[in-house]
């Protein structure tokens, strides 16, 4: 049985830091840009961590990308219906830094073949993976492209920084 996520995803993946010295001022900290313009950008600065029993891969579509040169595919093509762990699909960038007290924006941009729940988690890479303030699940329903954000404030400093999409909710055909 062959599940498919499409999840054409991250044309603009961004995560902004607010500069305190003006409100207006931000920085985009995503490594590469987070457009998926260079095939490279996903091998370089991108992991997909995938674990029991669910397969799933990451590739750079050039055919349905919002800009019209490339995006990434997330095809998810078996989950594991039998364990709750829908964590064990991720797409993720380590190595943030965010400091405590800092106001932050998420955004991405995707699109689904069929609704589904896409979350969203920036927390510790490391023992205790402790969330740092930025999680949130969406139910992505939409066939064409939509921008989703978070905008939060870091519960404190880490600089192993974990910037994940997860997609390892969907229980149906997808």
């Amino acid at each position: 049985m062959r599940y498919t996520l499409s999840l054409l995803l991250i044309v603009g993946l961004t995560i902004l830091a607010q500069s305190h010295a003006t409100s207006k001022e931000v920085k985009n900290l995503i490594r590469g840009g987070g457009d998926f313009e260079d095939p490279q950008e996903l091998l370089l600065n991108w992991t997909y961590e995938v674990h029991g029993g669910f397969v799933a891969i990451a590739t750079i579509d050039k055919k349905d990308s919002l800009t019209g040169k490339s995006c990434v595919l997330l095809d998810i093509q078996q989950l594991n219906k039998d364990t709750q762990e829908w964590w064990r699909l991720q797409f993720k960038q380590i190595n943030q830094v965010v400091e405590n007290g800092k106001k932050y924006t998420l955004s991405f941009w995707a699109k689904v073949e069929e609704p589904r729940p896409i979350h969203t988690w920036i927390g510790m890479e490391v023992d205790p993976w402790a969330g740092l303030g930025g999680e949130k699940e969406w139910n992505v329903v939409d066939l064409d492209w939509n921008e989703y954000f978070i905008t939060f404030t870091a519960n404190q400093a880490f600089n192993n920084t974990r910037l994940t999409v997860i997609g390892g909710y969907a229980k149906a055909n997808v």
